[in-house]
């Protein structure tokens, strides 16, 4: 594809140069690129056995022998009304196709006379296999649309290896189909001839000026031109194709494979779409996340700060305080619980009792005797361990034991964890 070399060229220029037609050529599809001109140019080499061997193609032609067209008067100016009278044109004559998706049909608008509209519609089988390129095709319409043509004529050429023919009325297109004849011989007059009888029946055609035979045509085939001419009683002519010209307002015809195409296409576009939109809510989340956690250990580093920067020796000394107060406010430290709590142990060690507990704000004092130093012993580890009196810091005195009774006297002291405050 040639690109422009102008780089003030208008979208509209870029988009023609852009453009790419597949056109069913005499015996091949051929492949015509539409210059900065907007004219149509082919190069020799831009040839294909199959349209589905061409990519890249914007404009498609359907070949004139895949397509049914059907001229007819719609009795009805109103353009509102002309679809409807297409379709059940259309439908009673068996043609109109229901695809589950694409369009299959369409109609143009040629003359309007008095109460009346010429309509020709245009149909592309339900169901029948359709060569088409790979992908990127946005236009499609008739091949026979695309040739300028002499007005009131019969124009036959070649498409794909097959003759067909196109009636033009007042130089528009009004008909056209693929001929069964092999050669332009007394067969094909003879098609040519019911064709001329069934447009002019149908009062859509009632006079042709001529024929004209596009391409280059070997010697039997020139004579076979004479032998339409006598048959037909017309005069015939042989001309060379003419380029293609994309009309102003192409059919809106969209084939089924196309759309089905086109529509898997958008469900994995919508698919894409919202793996992306879930990755980007699960990016954010994570992002919000992160600022989230950012935010916190800002906040935990700023509190860290603060806390530094005040006096730490006067919240130990309020602190002290407060617990000092703990044996008039707080009912765990009322001397008797704290007795209560002293002589909770002896319910686990037999043999011991106590002779003297002394209880003040600071200390407790506990003097008592046992059967046996073991005894007094387990007793003191008790005491020290007992976690009701964890508020004192306890330390076992030494343990006497008498030599002629056995009996051992032992004293423990605790004291008071806070009872520092009381002095401040």
């Amino acid at each position: 594809m040639k690109k422009s070399k102008s780089s003030t060229a208008t979208p509209e220029r870029r988009q023609r140069e852009r453009r790419r037609l597949c056109l069913p050529g005499e015996k091949e599809w051929e492949v015509w690129q539409q210059g900065s001109d907007g004219r149509w140019h082919f190069r020799e080499g831009d040839r294909a056995a199959k349209a589905s061997e061409l990519s890249d193609i914007t404009d498609y032609a359907f070949p004139v022998a895949t397509v049914t067209v059907s001229p007819f008067w719609a009795v009805s100016e109103d353009p509102d009304l002309i679809p409807g009278l297409v379709a059940m044109r259309l439908e009673s004559l068996g043609l109109k196709p229901e695809p589950p998706v694409g369009k299959h049909w369409d109609y143009r608008k040629l003359e309007e006379d008095g109460q009346r509209t010429l309509v020709l519609a245009t149909v592309l089988e339900d169901g029948r296999p359709l060569d088409l390129p790979k992908g990127g095709a946005e236009i499609f319409d008739l091949s026979a649309q695309l040739y300028a043509m002499p007005r009131n004529h019969i124009v036959l050429w070649r498409e794909l290896g097959r003759w067909v023919a196109a009636v033009t009325r007042n130089g528009r297109l009004i008909y056209s189909q693929g001929l069964t004849a092999g050669r332009l011989d007394a067969d094909a007059a003879m098609e040519l001839r019911c064709l001329m009888l069934q447009l002019r029946g149908q009062g859509v055609a009632d006079h042709f000026s001529g024929l004209v035979v596009w391409g280059d045509l070997d010697e039997a085939s020139r004579q076979d031109l004479k032998t339409l001419e006598s048959e037909l009683g017309i005069e015939v002519g042989q001309e060379s194709r003419p380029e293609p010209l994309m009309p102003e307002a192409p059919l809106a015809l969209l084939p089924r494979a196309v759309a089905e195409e086109d529509a898997l296409a958008l469900r994995r576009k919508r698919i894409r779409s919202l793996v992306m939109l879930g990755a980007g809510l699960y990016l954010l989340a994570v992002g919000a996340v992160v600022l989230m956690l950012f935010l916190e250990k800002k906040k935990t580093e700023n509190l860290k700060t603060e806390i530094a920067s005040l006096d730490t020796e006067w919240i130990l000394q309020t602190q002290n305080r407060w617990n000092s107060l703990q044996p008039a406010i707080d009912g765990d430290r009322y001397p008797v619980e704290m007795l209560h709590r002293c002589v909770m142990p002896l319910a686990k060690v037999k043999g011991v009792r106590l002779l003297l507990v002394t209880i003040d704000l600071r200390r407790i004092f506990i003097r008592g005797e046992a059967m046996s130093s073991t005894a007094a012993r387990t007793y003191q580890n008790m005491m020290v361990g007992e976690e009701n009196l964890n508020t004192y810091e306890w330390t076992p005195q030494s343990i006497n034991v008498d030599p002629e009774t056995k009996v051992a006297t032992f004293e423990i002291e605790g004291k008071y964890l806070y009872a520092a405050a009381e002095s401040q």
